[in-house]
C-alpha cells in the first residue's frame, strides 16, 4: 500500500468535512460532525496532557521554577520550528555579512529605539567594572558606569541618579572623557575615560576626583549573535512557557534587539587623585553590542548575570520579563575552560521569582547546563557593595558584587536588575552640539562671510575657517568674534589652474615626496613656494576679496577700536581638526592695512601651504600633498592682553582643572613661546563651578603690540606705561570670566578646547577654538599590551621555550598576521577546528610570542605525572618541568585525560607518522607555487586584497609543520619510554644516551648553512684573501666578493639563492632576510676564515648507536629502538623541511608587503616603507581608505618602542598575568650637580642618548632615538621629531611648539628647563622624566 496516497486520501476526506466561508472580516466555519471527528478531538486534547504528565513534567522539588501549561507540548513543536526558522535566516544573512567589518551607528528605525554596548569585567580580587553607554536617535548619549577595587574604593557618575547624559556629534561612540574604540572589528577594542568620577564607597561626604582609566579589550571567543546563536531548545523554551494569547508570539524574535555578547578580557590601568600609583587590572569580561527597540518600551524587568570562575570558566546569562507578551526570555553563553564558548541549554532561574518588587535577595541558586557540562552556581550577594542608577520615570538599575561558588570552584559575578516604568518614558532634552556641515557637492561661492552659514561647511572653508564661523553662531553676550571673511577653497583652485607653473611645481614636491624622481626635497618646495609666491591674484578675485571687505568695513567705524588692521590667516582642510592640529604648520600674517598688504597676505598663505615643514608633516601622516586651503581675513583687535585657555590641563589631561597662558599685547607671542607668559590654574567642580587655583607671574620679556604702523616688538616695561599694575597681564576677574566662557563653549563643542583670547578695554574676544587633540593619545601601557592574550585565569602558565628559539624577536604589528597564521595551524592541529578570534596556542604578550603549556604541552594530564610528560618537557624544555603544583593546574582547569582520547591521539600520531612524507611533499607545493600575482598597475588596495586572500596558504603551511612537529615529538617519546622502562625518574644515563640517539638525526636543511659558509671561506682563504677580506665593510663585502674572489660569490650567489629567505628571526615579516640584505651574512663567512675548524660529524649506524648506549637495553628492546630510531631519524629530517616551507611561504609574504609599502609610499599614504610593518593588516586596509593620520602617528610610536620590546626578556615558565623579567640593575641614579628640573608637558619616562644643539644649522649631530636638549623649537623642527625619544627645551610654556609637538607624537617633554644647554653635552647619556619634570646624567 502507498502510504503517501493513503494520507493524501484521508486528507482530501477531511477537507471535504470542513467548509470555510469567509465574507469580509467575519467567518463562517461549518464541521460536519461524526463520531469519528469526535474521537479525534477528544484524543487531541487528552494526549497532550498524558505527554505532559509522562514526560515534562518534573517532581524535583523546584516547580516554582517551571512555567508549562497543558498545551506545552504543542506549543512547544510549534515554537521550535519558528525558531528554527528564523535562525537559520539570520544565519544566512551572517556568513553573507561576514566578520571584516562590525556594523556600526546607523540610522534609527523609530524613536525608540537605540544602540548601546556594555562592558561587564571583573577579576578575583574584588576588582570589577560595569559600563554601559547607550546612543538614541536624538543624539543623546547615556552612561552608567560603577568601577570597584580592590581597595574599596567604587567610582561612579556624580550626582543622585549616577547617569550621564550629554549630547553626541553624529552617532558615534564618544563623549566628553569617555571613548570606545573598535581597533579591530570582533577582535579588539579600546576604552579610554577620562573625567571626574564620584566614590561613593565615601559616605561622609561627597568625593569627586578625577580618574582616569585605559583599558584594551581583547576577544578569546567568536561573537555570539542573538537570536541565531542562542540555543534552539532555550529560546523554544521561552516561548512555549509564555501565554499565547494571539498570533503575536511568531513575530516577537524578530522585534527584539539584534546584536551579540563576546568574551574576552579588559587589560589596562586605572588613576586616579587618591591612588598614588597606577592600578594595573586585567578583568576577564563579557562584552555586548545591541541595537533595536530600547528594552524601556517593552520589558518590565531583567537580570543580566556575569561569571568569572578562578580556572577561566566565564558565564553569561540573560533573563528578560516583558510587558504585554507576557513572555520570559532567558538566554547565554559559557567559555569553558579550554576556551570552548557554547550556548546555555537551560538554567532554572525564573526571573518571576527573583527580584520582584526591588526585593533583592541574600543568596540563590542556578544551575546551568551546556550540552557537555553542568554548573551549579550559588551567588552569595554582597548587598553592601549594591549601588543604584536610575533616570526618573524611566529605569531604576541595582548593581551587586557576589561571591559564588562554581560546582567545587570559587568565582566572582557581577549582577544587574533592571526595573523599567511600564509606558511612563521622559525623554531627556538636550541643545544639540555644534558641528561643522559637510555637504556634496560644495557650493562654487569664491568668498564668504565669516558669519554665512555656508562659513560652517568644513570642505569649503578649512579647519579654522568653520571653527571661526560655529562660534560666530553662539551670539554670546560673553564674547565677541572680530568681523571678517573667509577666501574658500574654490579661490585657491581657481589661482592654481590659471598658472600651469603652480601645476608643475606642486606636481613636482609630490612626486620628489613620493619617491617618483630624485631631488633635494627642501629645494623643490623652495621652488614651488617662490611660485606661488610671485604668481599675481586675478585681478576678478581681488576685486570679489575687496569688496566684501568693504562691506565689513562699513559698519567697522561705529565700534570702539578706531584703527582697523585685519590678520591673514591659514585655514587648510583637516587643520584644527579632532585628529590632528597641525597647529603653526602654515602661514599667519598680522597687521595688514592697505589692499595691497591683504592680497599679498593671502599669496603668502597660499604658498605656506608648499613649505617644507607643511609638506613634511602632511607626508609623515599620511596625508595628500596635494590638498586645498582656505584663507581667513579677519579684523585685528590692539589687545591690551591676550593669550590661551586650555579648558582641560594639556599634560596631565586633568578636566578638574583649566590652564591659561598670558601676556601683554598681541597673543602671537604666547603662542609662539616667544616669551615666558604668566600662567592661571582654574580650579572646576563638576557642577561647573569655578575658582582660581595657582597663579604664576611670568618674565613676558617680548610684547608684540599693533600700532597704526603694523606689529612692533616692545619690551613688558614699555608697555606698563599704559598703566597696569603688578606686573600681571589679566586681573583674577578675567581669568574666571575665561574659565566660565571655557566651560560654556565645551558644552557647545561637546569636548576639551584649545582657545586663543585677548581682552580690549575689558571686553573678550575670541579669535580661535580648536578641540584639544592630544588628551587621549596612545600610552606607552596600551602599546606594550594591545595585542596580549586573553588571560581569564590566575591559573594560567606560559613558557618562551621553543618559540623563544624560533621567533626571538617581538611581534611586530604586521608580524601578527604570521603569529595568528602559526596560532591556527596549531588549533587546527591540537583542537580540530579554528577560532579566528584569539590565539589559543601561540600566545602574545609584550608584543612576544609565548607558549600555552597548559592547552598546549600538558593537555593530556593525568592524576599522576606519568613518563610521557617529562620526556616531553625533555623535547621542549630540554628537561622536565612538571611538577605536582602544574599538575593540579591542568586538572583543575581540563580535568584528568580520558583514555579514548589517549587512543584517538595515539592513532592520530601513527597516521601522521604514516602520512608525513607526503604531508612534506604538499608543503612543499604549496610553498613553491604560493603566488601573489601582484601586478605592476596594481593600486594599494588591490594588492592588499590580493595578499588577504592567499594568507590562509600560510595557516595550512604551519598545520603541516605542526603535524610532523608532533610526530617527531611522538617518536622521541617512544624511543625514550623504551629505553627508560618501568623507571620512575630520569637518571643521568638516560639524558645521555637521548642525546646520542637525537645526534643520529640529520637537520638535512639546517646543516646546509654552515656547510655553505665554510666553503666560501675556505675559498677565499685558500686564494690568500682572507686578511684582505675581514678588513672589508660587512655592507660593501658582496661587491667586493664579486670582484676579487669570483668564485667564491658563486657560491654565495648559490647559497642565497637556496638559503636566502633564511635569516636569525625569520618567522617575524619585518626581518630582513639574507637574500634582502646579504651584508648580514658576511661577518659569519669573516669568522669562517678567522676561525675555521672543519669538523666531520661522525657518519654512525643505528647499530653502532645503540652498541653506545649507556643504559642496559634488552634484544626485545634493541629490535624495537632500532625501528623507532629509523623513523625519527626520517621524521627529524623533515621537520627541518617543512618549517623551511614554511619560512619560504612568510618570506613570499614579506616580500607582496614590501611591495605593498613601496606603493604605499609613491602614493603619500606612508612616509617610509618599514613603517608598514608596524601598522596591522586593519589599519593598512583603513590608511589606504581613508587615510587616517593618527594610524600613522601610532605606527611610529610602535616603531620607536620595538627595540624596547624585543629585549624583554621572560622566565621559562610565566604564571598568570605575564610579567618580562626586571633588569637587575640599580635604580636610576643621577650624577651629583647634573640634575635639572623643569614642567613636564608631556608624559613618560625614558634613558637615551643626549643630543645638545642650539640651532638647526647643528641638526647633522642628531641621531634617531636621542633625547633633544635646546633654547626652543618652532616649526622648523617638527620634521626631526618622529626621530626623537625625548624634548628638552629652556624656553617655553605647556602650550610652546615644543610641548605642542612632543604630545601629538607621545615624546617626553619638559621646557623651562635653565640653562640646560650648558649643563649637558651630545653624547651624555641621560634620564628624563615627564613626570616629575626632571633631568640627569645617568651614573
Amino acid at each position: 500500500m502507498n502510504f503517501q496516497d493513503s494520507g493524501n486520501t484521508f486528507r482530501d476526506k477531511q477537507r471535504s468535512r470542513t467548509r470555510t466561508k469567509y465574507r469580509g472580516e467575519t467567518s463562517e466555519i461549518i464541521y460536519e460532525m461524526d463520531l469519528y471527528n469526535l474521537l479525534n478531538i477528544q484524543l487531541f486534547l487528552i494526549i497532550p496532557f498524558v505527554c505532559y504528565v509522562l514526560f515534562f513534567r518534573k517532581n524535583n522539588g523546584r516547580n516554582i521554577y517551571t512555567n508549562r501549561d497543558l498545551f506545552y507540548p504543542i506549543k512547544y513543536y510549534l515554537s521550535r520550528s519558528r525558531v528554527k526558522d528564523i535562525q537559520e535566516s539570520r544565519k544566512k544573512k551572517r556568513e553573507k555579512f561576514g566578520f571584516e567589518y562590525e556594523p556600526d551607528l546607523k540610522k534609527f528605525s523609530s524613536e525608540q529605539c537605540s544602540y548601546y554596548q556594555s562592558f561587564h569585567g571583573c577579576d578575583q580580587k574584588g576588582n570589577s567594572i560595569n559600563l554601559k553607554f547607550t546612543v538614541r536617535p536624538s543624539k543623546i548619549a547615556e552612561v552608567i558606569l560603577f568601577l570597584r577595587l580592590s581597595n574599596g574604593r567604587t567610582f561612579t557618575i556624580p550626582g543622585s541618579q549616577r547617569v550621564y547624559l550629554a549630547s553626541v556629534k553624529e552617532h558615534q561612540w564618544r563623549i566628553n572623557g569617555l571613548i570606545i574604540e573598535s581597533l579591530e572589528p570582533y577582535i579588539r577594542l579600546r576604552i579610554v575615560y577620562n573625567g571626574l568620577l564620584q566614590d561613593i564607597s565615601c559616605t561622609n561626604y561627597q568625593k569627586i576626583e578625577h580618574v582616569q582609566f585605559n583599558f584594551i579589550f581583547n576577544s578569546c571567543s567568536r561573537p555570539q549573535f542573538y537570536p541565531e546563536d542562542i540555543d534552539t531548545d532555550l529560546l523554544t523554551e521561552s516561548l512555549a512557557t509564555s501565554a499565547w494569547k494571539d498570533a503575536t508570539w511568531k513575530h516577537f524574535l524578530q522585534k527584539q534587539s539584534r546584536g551579540y555578547d563576546q568574551f574576552g578580557a579588559l587589560l589596562g590601568f586605572v588613576k586616579a587623585d587618591s591612588i598614588t600609583e597606577e592600578l594595573v587590572l586585567n578583568l576577564p569580561a563579557c562584552r555586548s553590542k545591541y541595537h533595536g527597540k530600547d528594552d524601556r518600551y517593552v520589558v518590565e524587568r531583567g537580570i543580566n548575570i556575569f561569571l568569572a570562575e578562578k580556572n577561566g570558566v566565564l558565564i553569561n546569562l540573560n533573563l528578560k520579563l516583558f510587558h504585554s507578551e507576557q513572555l520570559i526570555l532567558n538566554y547565554g553563553h559559557v567559555i569553558h575552560k579550554d576556551n570552548r564558548t557554547v550556548p546555555i541549554t537551560s538554567q532554572d532561574l525564573r526571573i518571576e521569582h527573583v527580584g520582584k518588587n526591588k526585593s533583592i535577595p541574600d543568596l540563590f541558586v542556578v544551575h546551568v547546563n551546556t550540552k557537555t557540562d553542568e554548573y551549579s552556581c550559588v551567588f552569595n550577594l554582597n548587598k553592601s557593595l549594591m549601588y543604584s542608577a536610575n533616570l526618573t520615570n524611566n529605569f531604576e538599575l541595582l548593581s551587586v558584587e557576589s561571591q559564588c561558588n562554581v560546582n567545587i570552584s570559587r568565582g566572582k559575578a557581577l549582577i544587574d536588575f533592571w526595573y523599567y516604568n511600564e509606558r511612563i518614558f521622559d525623554v531627556p532634552k538636550l541643545p544639540p552640539l555644534l558641528h561643522e556641515k559637510k555637504i556634496e557637492p560644495l557650493p562654487a561661492t569664491l568668498v564668504v562671510n565669516i558669519k554665512d552659514d555656508e562659513a560652517k561647511i568644513v570642505d569649503l572653508t578649512g579647519g579654522k575657517g568653520t571653527s571661526l564661523a560655529l562660534l560666530a553662531s553662539l551670539n554670546s553676550t560673553e564674547f565677541t568674534i572680530p568681523d571678517g571673511i573667509i577666501l574658500t577653497v574654490n579661490a585657491f583652485k581657481q589661482h592654481i589652474s590659471n598658472c600651469i607653473d603652480i601645476v608643475n611645481a606642486i606636481k613636482n614636491v609630490e612626486d620628489i615626496f613620493c619617491g617618483k624622481i630624485d631631488g633635494d626635497r627642501e629645494e623643490k618646495c623652495k621652488e614651488a613656494v617662490h611660485v606661488l609666491q610671485n604668481e599675481p591674484i586675478s585681478p576678478e578675485l581681488t576685486d570679489v576679496i575687496l569688496t566684501e571687505l568693504g562691506k565689513i568695513k562699513q559698519y567697522l567705524n561705529s565700534d570702539d577700536i578706531k584703527s582697523i588692521s585685519w590678520a591673514v590667516r591659514s585655514s587648510a582642510i583637516g587643520e584644527d581638526s579632532e585628529e590632528l592640529s597641525a597647529a603653526g604648520q602654515n602661514e599667519t600674517i598680522l597687521g595688514c592695512r592697505s589692499d595691497k598688504e591683504i592680497i599679498s597676505a593671502v599669496a603668502t598663505c597660499w604658498a605656506s601651504l608648499y613649505t617644507y615643514q607643511s609638506v613634511q608633516y602632511r607626508w609623515q601622516h599620511g596625508l595628500p600633498i596635494q590638498t586645498d586651503m582656505a584663507v581667513v581675513v579677519q579684523r585685528m583687535v590692539p589687545s591690551d592682553a591676550a593669550g590661551v585657555l586650555f579648558t582641560w590641563h594639556p599634560s596631565t589631561s586633568n578636566p578638574s582643572q583649566m590652564v591659561i597662558t598670558s601676556n601683554y599685547g598681541l597673543g602671537e607671542s604666547v603662542v609662539s613661546g616667544n616669551a615666558e607668559p604668566d600662567t592661571f590654574i582654574l580650579n572646576r567642580t563638576y557642577d561647573g563651578q569655578i575658582c582660581l587655583l595657582d597663579e604664576s607671574i611670568g618674565s613676558k620679556s617680548k610684547v608684540l603690540k599693533l600700532t597704526e604702523d603694523g606689529v612692533k616688538e616692545i619690551g613688558a616695561d614699555e608697555f606698563l606705561i599704559v598703566g597696569y599694575e603688578d606686573n600681571w597681564s589679566i586681573t583674577k576677574e578675567q581669568a574666571t570670566k575665561l574659565g566660565k566662557v571655557g566651560l560654556d563653549l565645551e558644552k557647545a563643542f561637546g569636548g576639551p578646547r584649545d582657545i586663543e583670547w585677548a581682552f580690549y578695554k575689558n571686553k573678550l574676544y575670541l579669535l580661535q577654538s580648536r578641540p584639544i587633540t592630544t588628551l587621549h593619545t596612545w600610552s606607552e601601557f596600551e602599546l606594550t599590551h594591545e595585542f596580549d592574550y586573553p588571560t581569564l585565569t590566575e591559573n594560567n602558565i606560559l613558557t618562551i621555550a621553543n618559540v623563544g628559539e624560533v621567533y626571538p624577536v617581538a611581534v611586530t604589528a604586521l608580524g601578527e598576521i604570521i603569529s595568528k597564521v602559526i596560532d591556527r595551524g596549531l588549533q587546527l592541529r591540537i583542537c580540530g577546528y579554528v577560532n579566528p578570534f584569539t590565539q589559543n596556542s601561540n600566545v602574545t604578550s609584550h608584543h612576544r610570542l609565548l607558549l600555552d603549556v597548559v592547552l598546549t604541552i600538558h593537555k593530556n594530564a593525568k592524576k599522576e605525572i606519568e613518563m610521557p610528560s617529562k620526556i616531553l618537557d625533555l623535547a621542549i624544555f630540554g628537561h622536565v618541568v612538571i611538577n605536582e603544583h602544574i599538575n593540579q593546574i591542568v586538572l583543575d582547569r581540563l580535568g584528568p585525560s580520558k583514555k579514548m582520547e589517549d587512543v584517538k591521539e595515539l592513532l592520530r600520531m601513527l597516521s601522521y607518522s604514516w602520512n608525513s612524507k607526503k604531508l612534506v611533499k604538499k608543503a612543499e607545493k604549496l610553498a613553491n607555487t604560493l603566488d601573489y600575482c601582484i601586478d605592476d598597475g596594481d593600486e594599494p588596495r588591490t594588492v592588499l586584497q590580493k595578499i588577504k586572500a592567499k594568507l590562509n596558504t600560510l595557516e595550512i603551511l604551519c598545520y603541516y609543520h605542526g603535524i610532523i612537529t608532533s610526530a617527531s615529538v611522538f617518536w622521541q617519546i617512544i624511543s625514550m619510554n623504551i629505553l627508560i622502562g618501568k623507571a620512575k625518574e630520569l637518571k643521568e644515563e638516560y639524558y645521555t644516551d637521548f642525546a646520542s640517539i637525537l645526534l643520529s638525526c640529520d637537520d638535512v636543511v639546517s646543516a646546509e648553512v654552515p656547510v655553505y659558509l665554510e666553503k666560501i671561506a675556505k675559498n677565499i682563504k685558500e686564494k690568500g684573501l682572507a686578511d684582505d677580506f675581514n678588513q672589508v665593510d660587512p655592507i660593501n663585502g658582496t661587491e667586493w666578493l664579486s670582484v676579487n674572489c669570483p668564485e667564491a660569490y658563486k657560491i654565495f650567489q648559490e647559497f642565497l639563492e637556496k638559503h636566502g629567505h633564511r635569516a636569525i628571526g625569520e618567522f617575524e615579516i619585518s626581518t630582513e632576510t639574507w637574500g634582502l640584505n646579504p651584508s648580514k651574512v658576511i661577518p659569519m663567512i669573516q669568522a669562517n676564515t678567522i676561525h675555521m675548524n672543519h669538523v666531520t660529524k661522525d657518519s654512525k649506524t643505528i647499530d653502532d648507536i645503540l652498541n653506545g648506549l649507556v643504559s642496559p637495553i634488552t634484544s626485545g628492546k634493541r629490535r624495537a629502538l632500532k625501528y623507532i630510531i629509523s623513523k625519527l631519524k626520517t621524521v627529524v629530517g623533515l621537520r627541518e623541511q617543512t618549517k623551511s616551507h614554511c619560512i619560504f611561504g612568510i618570506h613570499k609574504t614579506r616580500l607582496a608587503f614590501r611591495k605593498l609599502a613601496k606603493l604605499m609610499v609613491q602614493h603619500g599614504l606612508l612616509p617610509s616603507e618599514d613603517l608598514i610593518f608596524h601598522l596591522t593588516h586593519h589599519e593598512l586596509a583603513e590608511v589606504i581608505e581613508k587615510r587616517n593620520p593618527l594610524l600613522l602617528i601610532k605606527a611610529t610610536q610602535r616603531q620607536r618602542l620595538y627595540p624596547k620590546w624585543s629585549n624583554l626578556k621572560f622566565p621559562e615558565l610565566v604564571y598568570g598575568l605575564p610579567q618580562p623579567l626586571k633588569d637587575m640593575e640599580l635604580p636610576i641614579e643621577l650624577q651629583e650637580g647634573s640634575k635639572c628640573v623643569g614642567t613636564p608637558a608631556s608624559m613618560g619616562n625614558v634613558q637615551s642618548r643626549a643630543c645638545v644643539i642650539t640651532t638647526l644649522d647643528e641638526i647633522g649631530q642628531l641621531q634617531k632615538g636621542d633625547i633633544l636638549i635646546t633654547y626652543s623649537t618652532d616649526i622648523g623642527w617638527s620634521p626631526y621629531f618622529p626621530m626623537l625619544s625625548g624634548v628638552v627645551t629652556e624656553l617655553g610654556g605647556l602650550i610652546s611648539h615644543g610641548a605642542v609637538v612632543a604630545r601629538e607624537y607621545g615624546l617626553p617633554c619638559i621646557v623651562g628647563v635653565k640653562n640646560v644647554t650648558k649643563i649637558f653635552k651630545t653624547g651624555d647619556i641621560v634620564y628624563l622624566s615627564g613626570k616629575t619634570g626632571e633631568l640627569g646624567k645617568v651614573e
